[in-house]
């Protein structure tokens, strides 16, 4: 398992900037008070690909995504999350890997050759719990249209 500083630097060598114009919406499916199509993220070098598969990600109804920022309690809130959606049951945490009971959508665009969560969230039975640390108008559109939940730090 990386340590954040490791991933930090790694993720810091080369970065592209992207700017949201092409990813805005203004339909009214999107409830975003700001127009951030004017704003620009900044992510790392080659996260292109994995942008794709996001955006054309498809988001089941029951789904629940913990969006959050990074280091700001993202591990607690899928722990609780997953916690609460499994009755407590405190005995399978400790057999099935965190990874595996809530897969971090966005971490093969972070981290080239890192695990990919969302080709194995998608071998996931209902509901899914999956997180992820990307901004409201990046995450996939269906969101929008399918009224998941998600919890948001």
């Amino acid at each position: 398992m990386l340590r954040s500083c490791q991933i930090t630097r790694e993720v810091s060598k080369e970065r592209m900037t992207l700017p949201m114009r092409q990813y805005a919406t203004e339909g009214k499916n999107i409830p975003l008070k700001k127009n951030w199509s004017t704003s620009l993220c900044t992510l790392p070098k080659g996260f292109d690909e994995a942008l794709v598969d996001i955006l054309n990600y498809e988001v089941r109804p029951d789904d629940v995504f913990v969006v959050t920022f990074i280091k700001c309690g993202t591990t607690w809130m899928q722990e609780t999350a997953w916690l609460l959606m499994n009755n407590l049951d405190y005995e399978k945490t400790k057999q099935v890997p965190q990874m595996n009971r809530s897969p971090f959508l966005d971490f093969h665009g972070i981290l080239p050759g890192a695990p990919n969560g969302l080709e194995f969230s998608k071998t996931m039975p209902s509901p899914r719990l999956l997180k992820t640390h990307m901004p409201a108008n990046l995450l996939p559109p269906q969101i929008w249209e399918r009224k998941p939940k998600v919890p948001y730090i």
